[in-house]
C-alpha cells in the first residue's frame, strides 16, 4: 500500500492552524479577521480533500482546486449576515451561498467593498451568523483526518504482517 502523500496532512495542520487561530478573534469582535481565517482553513481542507479523493483514484488531482477560490469553497454551509437599518426601516439579509459568493467575501474581508465602505471595521461591525460554517470545517477536518490516521493505521498492520510471515 502506498503512502499518503505529506501535502494532504500538511493542508489538514493548516486547516487547523486557521481554525485556532479564527477561535482567538471571536465573532463579533473581529468579524472580518474570524472569517477570513475560516475561509482559509476551509481552502485548506478542500484542497485536502480533493488530493485525498484523487491519491485514493490514483489519478491527478484537478489543477482548478489550487487556482480558483470558487472551486474551493464548494460545499460550503451558507453564511447569513443580518443587516440593521436605521429605525423603521427593515432589516435586510445578506446570503452567501455560492462558491463566487465567498470569493468576494474573502475579498471583502481583505480589502473591504467598492459598493459600501474599504473600511473593514464598519463592513463587520455585527450581524454575522457563522456557527455552521465552523461547525462544518471542523466536522470536515475530523473526517479527513480520520480516514488519513484509520488509512496509515492500516498501512502499520499490514507492514507488520509482512514481517511476521
Amino acid at each position: 500500500m502506498k503512502p499518503i502523500p505529506n501535502s494532504i496532512k500538511e493542508r489538514i495542520s493548516n486547516a487547523k492552524y486557521y481554525l485556532e487561530a479564527a477561535d482567538k478573534h471571536p465573532a463579533p469582535t473581529k468579524d472580518a479577521v474570524h472569517i477570513l481565517l475560516l475561509l482559509i482553513g476551509w481552502e485548506n481542507i478542500a484542497i485536502a480533500d480533493e488530493e485525498l479523493g484523487a491519491w485514493a483514484k490514483e489519478e491527478d488531482v484537478d489543477k482548478q482546486i489550487y487556482k480558483s477560490h470558487a472551486r474551493k469553497f464548494r460545499k460550503m454551509p451558507e453564511v447569513t449576515r443580518i443587516i440593521l437599518g436605521s429605525t423603521g426601516t427593515k432589516t435586510r439579509e445578506e446570503r452567501f451561498s455560492s462558491g463566487k459568493k465567498f470569493e468576494k467575501l474573502r475579498m471583502v474581508c481583505q480589502y473591504g467593498s467598492n459598493a459600501e465602505t474599504k473600511e473593514v471595521r464598519k463592513l463587520f461591525k455585527s450581524g454575522w451568523h457563522l456557527d455552521s460554517l465552523k461547525n462544518k470545517l471542523v466536522s470536515k477536518i475530523r473526517w479527513i483526518e480520520t480516514l488519513v490516521i484509520a488509512y496509515e493505521e492500516l498501512n502499520k498492520r499490514k507492514d507488520a504482517q509482512k514481517i511476521t510471515f
